[in-house]
Order: C-alpha cells, then sequence, then structure tokens
C-alpha cells in the first residue's frame, strides 16, 4: 500500500472532514496530545445543518422539532487520531492555517458535493 503523503498537523491548522457522512464539519487543531489532534469544530456537517435549519423553521412555526436529536457543534471539543489526518476516504484533508481561515473559504470549499467513490 503506498503512503499517502499529508501535511504535518500543527496547532492552529484547519482541517475538513472527508467522509459522506461528516461532509462540511471543518475543525481547528488545538493542541496535540500523543496520538491525537484535540480539536474544535469550526463548521457544522451539511447533514446536521440541514437538521438545525429545519428544526428552526419548525420553531418559528410553533410546530415540532423534526429532528429532536440534532444539536449544534460549533465550538465543541473533541479528538481524532492523528493517522486520520490525511486525505483519504474517511480522514481529513489539510485547508489552512487559522490565521487565513475565512466563513466565505469554508463556504466555498464545501460547496461541491463529495465525490462518489
Amino acid at each position: 500500500m503506498a503512503k499517502i503523503d499529508a501535511p504535518p498537523v500543527t496547532v492552529g491548522s484547519v482541517w475538513a472532514c472527508n467522509s459522506a457522512r461528516e461532509w462540511g464539519r471543518s475543525v481547528e487543531v488545538i493542541a496535540i496530545r500523543d496520538d491525537y489532534a484535540v480539536v474544535k469544530t469550526l463548521t457544522n456537517s451539511h447533514e446536521v445543518q440541514r437538521g438545525l435549519d429545519a428544526n428552526e423553521r419548525c420553531e418559528r412555526a410553533d410546530a415540532m422539532r423534526p429532528f429532536p436529536n440534532v444539536f449544534d457543534r460549533v465550538g465543541m471539543t473533541g479528538r481524532i487520531r492523528l493517522h486520520r489526518m490525511r486525505p483519504t476516504a474517511n480522514g481529513y484533508r489539510y485547508v489552512t492555517d487559522a490565521a487565513v481561515v475565512t466563513n466565505d473559504a469554508l463556504a466555498a470549499l464545501f460547496a461541491a458535493e463529495p465525490e462518489e467513490g
């Protein structure tokens, strides 16, 4: 199996999830501990955001929420194994350093649908 090259994981770098389940999710590395990157979520996946938007529309209309278990993950922290920080089907791809990331840049990155494969 060929080795997949990826930039080194550094504190402050921004990564985007390649998984079809989490497409649209981006994270910022806030620390590195042992074999894990401690990350803060910058954007929700498209699926989570769609559920949040539907819930908000229903709340405004005073109707029952269609997705009661969906919650906003922006700002939440978590851990990701460092070996997943490479551009594979279920890995993460490097986006940029946090100093240059903007909401417009993240929106443009996720405007395209994930490739089937």
